[in-house]
């Protein structure tokens, strides 16, 4: 399908002016340009191999101020590390960010996402998507996974959200200390940006960077912070090597500095800053 036609669907669903009928146009297009099978169309200047229901990642609904933060942190050529990459959408985004001259390390165990994944880096050669099909967590082994129903539930953790398991499965694990070795990449900010997405996990991930934290290796980390975790817990990895939190208020429009409350209702990213690396839309 032309680039032309995938331009204008976008633009007719972002520019909707009113909330009646928005969905109505969404379920007309979805069908028109994603169909039934794989559809790849471009995000920035890569190709994307969107499937069917992927709708909000076709339309740039899906994390919108997750996406803006990317596109501001990140730099041509700088490295980019994808934990619980799922199918790749935000590793994409980081590739058109970062250029052929930078890298993105992705690591994602389910078998499905994984080979969705793969299938992004092989759609896109010229740039360096690097694929693992792994879950961080605190040593070196293997662990079991959990398979939810729900595609973007899979956890190491049984009990998280309590959504209704599909299967379990073996997989190897890593951890972060030694993936940043495996690249070169313990010394001091050398790589841009973590994003953290591990469905409950965080903790088993944190816990196995310590290296990483002390020596600062990390500008920041994006950590999706799962129902009752809240800041608490995630402070005492981060407070030592001198990290500040920043969430997204969406009154405002900006990152803030992040209040230490318990997350019960609702699951949030926190930006976690070095310091001195926060830029100008962080207050």
């Amino acid at each position: 399908m032309s680039a032309w036609i995938h331009a204008l669907a976008r633009r007719i669903v972002q520019s909707w002016p009113w909330n009646r009928g928005r969905w109505r146009i969404i379920s007309l297009l979805s069908k028109v340009v994603l169909g039934s099978d794989e559809s790849v169309a471009p995000i920035g200047k890569i190709a994307f191999p969107f499937q069917s229901y992927q709708w909000n990642f076709y339309f740039g609904l899906f994390e919108v101020e997750t996406k803006q933060l990317l596109n501001t942190l990140l730099r041509t050529g700088d490295v980019f590390v994808d934990i619980g990459a799922n199918v790749g959408y935000f590793s994409a985004v980081a590739a058109d960010a970062v250029g052929p001259s930078g890298r993105v390390i992705s690591s994602e165990p389910e078998p499905v996402h994984f080979a969705r994944l793969e299938r992004l880096a092989n759609l896109n050669a010229d740039y360096s998507i690097i694929c693992h099909r792994q879950a961080l967590s605190d040593c070196d082994g293997t662990a079991q996974f959990y398979v939810c129903e729900h595609p973007g539930w899979h956890s190491l953790m049984k009990d998280f959200p309590n959504a209704p398991i599909a299967q379990t499965i073996d997989v190897v694990t890593t951890t972060l200390d030694q993936m940043l070795n495996d690249y070169s990449l313990m010394c001091e900010s050398s790589v841009r940006v973590v994003k953290i997405d591990v469905e409950g996990a965080e903790l088993l991930v944190l816990s196995g960077a310590s290296q990483t934290l002390t020596m600062r290796c990390v500008d920041f980390y994006l950590v999706e912070i799962s129902p009752t975790l809240g800041l608490e817990p995630l402070k005492r990895f981060f407070d030592e090597p001198g990290y500040m939190p920043f969430e997204w208020d969406a009154v405002r429009g900006k990152w803030i500095r992040a209040r230490c409350l318990q997350s019960e209702e609702r699951i949030e990213n926190i930006l976690w800053a070095r310091p001195g690396s926060h830029p100008a839309l962080i207050e």
